[in-house]
């Protein structure tokens, strides 16, 4: 890793959680990994370099380019076995831990190594150079933005993450190497989330906030124009401090195994993480550790509450909980659970065994509702009241008028009223269907697609209450759905086909069938000279690159799951049939979105597997809100994430329409679509998808259309809203008629 020049660690103002979490990894390595949470410019990546300065000495083999341990064989390559067959011992020498960063833009040889042409040509022999993660092997592994790190490199470290090993089988070369590291990530969660498998492997988490306090803001901003024109007085002024760290570290280091930990401690860790909900037994065993960890970095022997105290915040900062159904949990609520365990423990300490103990119940809502959405929801009726005193005003003026009509002639007073309401019902369905086509229909439903408008010459226009009967027979509501959304991926996966042939992903190298002019040179090269000890290449040395070849969709589906969709149960099974289906067909990549209670959760990230899809869907029970613009809005975040990854985000909206809860923060604060801030918000945030250019189809399981559109500003209705959505977003609109 390239040196640079940073603040002294002991010179960081204000990231004291984060320093004694980095202390902690230089003390105990079994914690394995750290994951910095926070939004650009609070220090992350300069603390982490900063702190290469305060790790120990380790005992390596001399020569060895895997960084071997030469008192443990396990930890051992194959060639520093043999040598300590042959000698009976290797020779050591002693080196600094050092911090082996991973940048954003590395390739899969940078990684796992590759041929080294040079020396191969030189001493007539495959010689291998080591990649990234030979490096790193028992030192720390720096991943700065790794939640923007490609899928393929996560799945090689994490390979290498749980099991500690490197398996290389590439271009010739067989290889197994130890890579035992610690992980250490960044990241700014504003830029997306970070996948949920990567994030079991961080042990522990801090969080970064932006310091508010003026006076240590203005300590930040001295110490950096001083570290500017002067850095060694700077290094000066805390070599003291750094000095005592260091010292700190190796104290800890040596009496680290003599620490013990009591039983009434294990057993309230494992309560406090039981009463908060986090899953696995992961947590509790992170926790134990780092507490033990940090009662030795204060130089005690015993771990006490306290130490448990931080070490729960700090190796739950990140979990999920219930089944992804709960957020991390806060600092107050882990104080809470933690003081609720304590006085558990001593009731529990204080009674006979014959006496039965009742656990209060949780009564802590698992979802945070903002102070503004509940200002704006009790805000709703006063401005619904102030648009009714206006409309009574018109309907006065408009019954008025046809007394007068009704009093000249009661005939054409009726035929007035007649032309009102046609006219009426005629505008509000042009609203809607005027600009569409549609693809199918039945008695059941029909699909309407906004991407696309019908022909100018089209010579009839289709009626909605008869359709285009692309179908002979009744076609059933799950395949009616399922094709809507095999329509909407096939425009879809056609772009993504058109991108990848242009330059797709390189997945490896094959030998080409027919003359190609997509070679990969590196590998022809090293084909060369590993048969030929040149780098004269004939034709039968020449490598094609494996382009990733097929366009792969992300399915991200937002589910109403508030207490209205009770009512359409029958219709909600049919169209998760209809996506499993799908799924299963086409292999597709599926993540889940519930929109329950005063937010939306993402309780499953995109995979493959459709069978935890049902698991996580299974948990899932009926709330009594509905806010379908925290889900949809969370369903744009994780499309712009898949769509950087280089997959092709398709979101699945599936509600009955009858949004109630606003934004905390609302995108925009004029109501341009309803006085409603609930269904304003989520026409907003449409808007956003629609800007993103991100596929959509939209399922409503309670089509309904009112007959008249006169109340439609006041509060738009279900149907109305999710037709709304359809035709800002262009999406695909499957309607579920009753």
């Amino acid at each position: 890793m390239k040196t640079v020049r940073t603040l002294p660690f002991a010179a960081f103002v204000g990231l004291d959680d984060l320093k004694l979490a980095l202390m902690c990894l230089a003390v105990n390595p079994q914690i394995r990994g750290l994951l910095i949470l926070g939004p650009k410019g609070t220090g992350k990546s300069s603390i982490v370099r900063a702190f290469a300065d305060l790790l120990p000495e380790i005992p390596v083999v001399k020569d060895c380019p895997f960084n071997c341990n030469p008192f443990d064989v396990r930890e051992m390559c194959d060639n520093c076995r043999k040598r300590l067959e042959k000698y009976g011992k290797l020779p050591v020498e002693y080196k600094k831990m050092k911090v082996v960063e991973l940048p954003i833009g590395a390739t899969e040889d940078s990684v796992l190594g590759t041929i080294d042409i040079e020396r191969t040509l030189k001493e007539g022999r495959t010689v291998f150079e080591p990649g990234l993660l030979a490096r790193a092997n028992r030192n720390i592994l720096y991943i700065d933005e790794v939640n923007l790190l490609p899928d393929h490199l996560v799945d090689i470290i994490l390979d290498a993450a749980a099991s500690g090993w490197s398996i290389i089988e590439r271009e010739g070369v067989s290889l197994k190497h130890p890579s035992k590291f610690i992980l250490i990530g960044s990241m700014n969660p504003e830029e997306g989330e970070l996948r949920p498998q990567l994030l079991d492997r961080f042990a522990i988490c801090v969080k970064l906030h932006t310091i508010k306090d003026p006076k240590l803001r203005a300590e930040i901003i001295r110490l950096n124009l001083l570290f500017d024109e002067n850095p060694s007085e700077v290094f000066n002024m805390f070599e003291k401090a750094q000095e005592d760290i260091k010292h700190k570290i190796i104290r800890a280091r040596h009496i680290l195994h003599r620490v013990t930990i009591g039983e009434d401690t294990l057993l309230l860790i494992a309560k406090t993480c039981s009463i908060l909900d986090v899953d696995g037994y992961r947590p509790d065993i992170v926790t134990a550790r780092v507490a033990k960890t940090i009662a030795a970095l204060d130089g005690r022997t015993e771990v006490t509450i306290e130490d448990v105290s931080k070490a729960l915040k700090l190796s739950l900062a990140h979990r999920t909980r219930a089944g992804g159904l709960k957020p991390p949990p806060e600092p107050l609520e882990i104080d809470k659970a933690l003081r609720e365990a304590t006085k558990e423990m001593q009731l529990f300490s204080k009674a006979s065994p014959k006496d039965s103990i009742k656990t209060k119940k949780d009564t802590t809502h698992c979802f945070s509702f903002s102070r503004t959405a509940q200002h704006k929801i009790k805000n709703i009726k006063w401005n619904l009241l102030k648009f009714k005193f206006f409309r009574y005003i018109i309907f006065t003026v408009i019954i008025t008028l046809l007394i007068i009509i009704a009093l000249i002639d009661i005939n054409l007073l009726i035929l007035t009223l007649i032309l009102l309401l046609l006219l009426d019902a005629f505008l509000s369905r042009k609203k809607y269907f005027s600009d569409t086509a549609i693809i199918a229909y039945s008695s059941k439903g029909f699909i309407a697609d906004y991407s696309q408008s019908l022909p100018r010459k089209f010579p009839k226009r289709p009626i909605i209450s008869k359709g285009v009967k692309f179908f002979k027979e009744e076609i059933d509501v799950s395949k009616l759905i399922e094709l809507g959304i095999t329509y909407k991926t096939l425009h879809a996966r056609k772009y993504g086909r058109e991108k990848i042939r242009s330059g797709g992903r390189i997945l490896g190298h094959i030998l080409p069938r027919k003359l190609s002019k997509d070679i990969n040179i590196p590998a022809s090269l090293r084909t060369a000279a590993r048969r030929k000890r040149s780098l004269k290449v004939s034709p039968e040395d020449l490598r094609a690159n494996l382009r990733e070849g097929r366009a792969k969709i992300t399915l991200i589906v937002v589910l109403d799951c508030s207490a209205s969709m009770i009512y359409s149960l029958k219709e909600l099974r049919r169209a998760l049939y209809a996506i499993r289906c799908h799924v299963l067909k086409k292999r597709d990549r599926i993540s889940l979105i519930v929109c329950k209670g005063y937010s939306a959760h993402l309780i499953l990230h995109p995979v493959t597997n459709f069978n935890l899809f049902e698991q996580k869907l299974s948990k899932v029970g009926l709330s009594d809100f509905t806010p379908l613009a925290s889900g949809l809005l969370e369903a744009y975040k994780l499309a712009l994430t898949e769509k950087r990854r280089g997959y092709i985000p398709l979101i699945v909206l599936i509600s009955d329409g009858n949004a109630n809860v606003p934004l905390p923060k609302p995108i925009s604060a004029f109501h341009y679509y309803s006085l409603d801030p609930a269904v304003n918000d989520l026409i907003e945030v449409a808007r956003l998808i629609a800007k993103a250019e991100i596929p959509m189809v939209v399922i409503n399981t309670r089509h309904k259309l009112p007959l008249f559109s006169y109340t439609s500003y006041e509060i738009l209705t279900g149907t109305e809203v999710m037709l709304k959505i359809a035709k800002t977003t262009k999406a695909t609109y499957i309607s579920l008629t009753e």
